[in-house]
């Protein structure tokens, strides 16, 4: 991820009109919101708002995806670069870091450093081998599944539709590799992904696990904190904000002690 991929929310400021007037090579132009615009940044509170989401969302699906996140210095706290992705030989504002952080500055990172614990604490989320979308030993389903909104499996002709812009991703906590060498079986919570890009809220099915437990929403990038788990209990609708990124776990039942006949 390259740090002028991250949609800019800061104070307006003045861009070149040619892109390659102040890097000397192409840079794309900054997306302005969802339908595009004018690059640079926006001091309109809506645009603002959509765009600070967007990082959130780009962060989130970096963090959270396979292998080793690729981040550059400055995505954690929104630096753009102003549009330009060769700023290399910008020793200015357009390729400096901003140590004073401002509060929106100060949120993202904290958003960054909470999803990067996030995935320190669920070893499923840093599994070292590909998925395989088969069934794991010990497990009641895949190694990961794909979910449409109504909390059915995902068909062929459902990732040929483009009006599909809803899908779900459940791991199952069986999945985690490699075991450490005095480990014979390790056990994660399942944890489901949900990416929104419809302009729309969607209402989501959890899927209905075979144990007893409740979900846990874990990360919405709508919010810029990540707050303490909500369970919701299993088959029941969440309604994902439009163009927005959940993360949930699901939280196991604790297993009742085994009853001893001989106990009075």
């Amino acid at each position: 991820m390259r740090a002028s991929a991250l949609p800019g929310a800061a104070p307006a400021v003045d861009l070149p009109d040619d892109p390659t007037e102040a890097g000397g090579e192409e840079s794309p132009a900054e997306p302005g919101g969802p339908s595009g615009g004018e690059p640079g940044h926006t001091d309109d509170p809506g645009r603002a708002a959509w765009c600070t989401q967007q990082q959130r969302n780009m962060l989130a699906t970096l963090l959270l995806s396979q292998g080793v996140p690729m981040l550059c210095a400055g995505d954690e706290i929104g630096r753009s670069q102003q549009g330009q992705a060769n700023a290399y030989d910008q020793d200015n504002a357009q390729s400096w870091l901003e140590w004073e952080l401002t509060p929106d500055q100060q949120a993202l990172l904290d958003f960054t450093r909470a999803v990067v614990a996030l995935v320190q604490q669920q070893a499923v989320l840093r599994r070292r081998h590909f998925w395989q979308g088969q069934r794991t030993p010990g497990a009641h389903s895949q190694d990961l599944t794909w979910f449409r909104p109504d909390g059915l499996d995902m068909l062929a002709e459902d990732w040929e539709a483009p009006e599909n812009r809803c899908i779900g991703l459940l791991l199952v906590g069986e999945a985690v590799a490699p075991l450490p060498a005095h480990r014979t079986s390790q056990q994660d919570d399942p944890v489901l992904l949900i990416l929104n890009a419809q302009p729309q809220a969607a209402a989501f099915v959890l899927p209905a696990l075979q144990e007893p437990g409740t979900w846990e929403v874990l990360v919405c990038t709508e919010e810029s904190r990540v707050s303490a788990p909500a369970p919701i209990a299993q088959g029941q609708e969440h309604a994902v904000p439009a163009q927005s990124l959940a993360l949930l776990r699901y939280a196991r039942s604790p297993t009742p002690p085994a009853l001893n006949a001989c106990a009075r």
